[in-house]
C-alpha cells in the first residue's frame, strides 16, 4: 500500500464520526469506485452498456452498495463519470457536479 492509499484512509476516517471499520468501509469504497469507472470506460469505448437504460440499471446497482456503505455515518457521494479521473468522491455535504472536486473526498 503506498503513501497517497494511506493519506486517503485518514482523509476518509476524518469523515466518519462512528471510527469503526473504517479500513473495511474505505476498501469496499475502492472496490465500487473501480466498479464505476470499469463501467463508465465500457459506456465510454461503446463495448458495453450502450443504452442509457442499461447504464442507469447497472450504475444503479452500484450506487446502492455504496449507499450501504455511507449509510450510518450519513455521508453523501458524488458520481464523476469520466473513466479519466477519479469515479467517486465522498463528503459529509451534499455533492454537485460544481463542488465534487473541492468538497469531496476522492476514492481511489
Amino acid at each position: 500500500m503506498n503513501i497517497n492509499k494511506i493519506q486517503n484512509i485518514i482523509n476518509f476516517s476524518r469523515l466518519m464520526p462512528r471510527q469503526y471499520d473504517v479500513a473495511y468501509r474505505y476498501q469496499s469504497l475502492d472496490k465500487l469506485s473501480k466498479r464505476l469507472t470499469t463501467i463508465d470506460t465500457h459506456v465510454c469505448n461503446g463495448t458495453k452498456y450502450t443504452t442509457e437504460d442499461e447504464y442507469n440499471d447497472v450504475t444503479e446497482r452500484v450506487y446502492e452498495k455504496i449507499r450501504l456503505v455511507l449509510l450510518a455515518n450519513h455521508l453523501h457521494f458524488y458520481h464523476q463519470s469520466d473513466p479519466r479521473g477519479s469515479s467517486l468522491y465522498v463528503s459529509t455535504e451534499k455533492l454537485t457536479s460544481d463542488n465534487y472536486s473541492s468538497k469531496g473526498l476522492a476514492i481511489y
